[in-house]
């Protein structure tokens, strides 16, 4: 009988909705939906048909419509059950039809710019009259929606939005929120670091968390949720993701957003400032400074009593191949290691090294002093440029204002020569321990 009404349809010319009011167009859609197959190419519903009366519901409060199909299909001798209910507002969408595989089927299209909401999708699959589990996502704010059938139930369809939408822009119905159901309120309750191990501190090579507490304080459903994290001081020390989404977070609730964070065994024992920002719908909801204490047992300073009291800072070096040994620095903020060089004159910086601090803010044009003269490893004379470093940190020792050379060569080593060295006063190096002594 479904298939003979679908042939005679084909052959009864389509009568125009103009003049109806709004509750005979719901009507119309309704009993569409209802009575005829309409499928989805795409979208929530794969497969599916409509095949009860009872399996489709539809809603209007201007502007919004919502629908909320059923949908029920065969595959592999299971029966499929789909449920997805979907919103949109009529003012900002689009209705149009295509034709599909033949002149005679069509696609029915809804597009919103704003996006179409799919609140939820329930899938259960009853086998051996055991029913699995309810298997449920959510699709938020999708652009489009598609549906297809013959050619005149897609023509009934996209007709009948149309006159929906003529009627609520002569009533001079307002356009909804910005995305529809995506107008909630939100509050950042607390943004906390927590350590691994509770310390309140995070040490070398672990793993910790910065912990942002939202709250939903609204109704509605808020979507585009996003995190942001980013160092101030660009250490370079750290490792974690500066951008993190959420996908939604439901009216009434809270949500804890833990974006993972991971030191550096070079992690100095000192404090590093980050700035925290959520932000919904491209507005910052609120930004935070949160200072993270760092720890690093390699780094520690040690106190020495056997020269009246005197504070000596003690410098882990790392031993490399051919008694050379590297030292752990900070220039201009910039962590560096440095070949630890008594007999090297002054420090030095690979031309790769010194340009990527250039175009990175670590150095700057009115920091070049002059050009220098160096014998390369051939024994050929090439001339350097002589910059200024504002500060070389050691372990906690400030060095203001060390002249350093660049050689013109990307492979050049990093050098701490005694342009640095001879301004630490008396050092006491022991090559068993691997540690430099800065005696004050």
């Amino acid at each position: 009988m479904k298939k003979l009404c679908l042939i005679l349809v084909c052959f009864i010319p389509f009568l125009s909705l103009k003049g109806q009011d709004t509750y005979s167009i719901i009507n119309e859609l309704r009993n569409t939906f209802k009575n005829y197959q309409i499928k989805t190419p795409t979208g929530p519903i794969t497969n599916g048909h409509i095949s009860n009366k009872d399996e489709v519901s539809i809603n209007y409060s201007e502007p919004i419509i919502t629908i909320q199909f059923i949908s029920s299909y065969l595959e592999n001798a299971f029966r499929y059950v789909d449920e997805v209910k979907i919103s949109f507002d009529v003012l900002k969408s689009r209705f149009y039809d295509s034709s599909f595989y033949s002149s005679s089927s069509g696609i029915f299209k809804i597009n919103c710019p704003s996006g179409i909401d799919v609140y939820e999708r329930r899938q259960s699959i009853p086998t051996y009259g055991v029913t699995k589990p309810t298997e449920k996502s959510t699709r938020n704010l999708k652009q489009e929606y598609m549906l297809y059938s013959e050619k005149p139930i897609v023509t009934r369809l996209v007709n009948a939005f149309k006159n929906l939408q003529a009627i609520a822009n002569e009533k001079g119905v307002k356009k909804s929120a910005p995305n529809i159901l995506d107008d909630a309120e939100l509050v950042v309750e607390k943004i906390s670091f927590v350590a691994p191990d509770n310390s309140g501190k995070l040490k070398a090579n672990q793993t910790g968390c910065i912990k942002i507490e939202v709250k939903n304080t609204n109704i509605n459903n808020a979507f585009n949720v996003a995190c942001i994290v980013k160092e101030k001081n660009k250490s370079e020390l750290f490792s974690y993701e500066e951008y993190t989404s959420i996908d939604k977070i439901s009216g009434n609730e809270k949500e804890i957003i833990n974006v993972p964070i991971k030191a550096s065994e070079n992690v100095d024992n000192s404090t590093y400032p980050f700035d925290v920002t959520v932000s919904y719908s491209g507005k910052t909801i609120k930004t935070q400074t949160l200072n993270i204490a760092a720890s690093n047992p390699k780094k520690q300073q040690s106190v020495s009593n056997a020269s009246g009291g005197s504070r000596n800072k003690t410098v882990r070096m790392r031993k490399m191949a051919g008694n050379t040994y590297l030292i752990s620095c900070k220039v201009n903020g910039l962590p560096l290691d440095f070949i630890f060089d008594t007999g090297a004159s002054s420090v030095t910086l690979s031309r790769k090294q010194a340009t990527f601090m250039l175009r990175n803010g670590y150095l700057s044009k009115s920091d070049i002093i002059g050009t220098n003269a160096y014998q390369t490893a051939t024994g050929d004379i090439a001339i350097g440029a002589v910059v200024k470093l504002k500060k070389i940190e050691i372990n906690g020792l400030v060095l203001n204002n060390v002249e350093a050379s660049i050689i013109n060569s990307d492979s050049a080593p990093l050098l701490l020569g005694q342009s640095a060295l001879s301004r630490l006063g008396k050092i006491q190096i022991d090559y068993q321990n691997s540690t430099l002594t800065i005696i004050r």
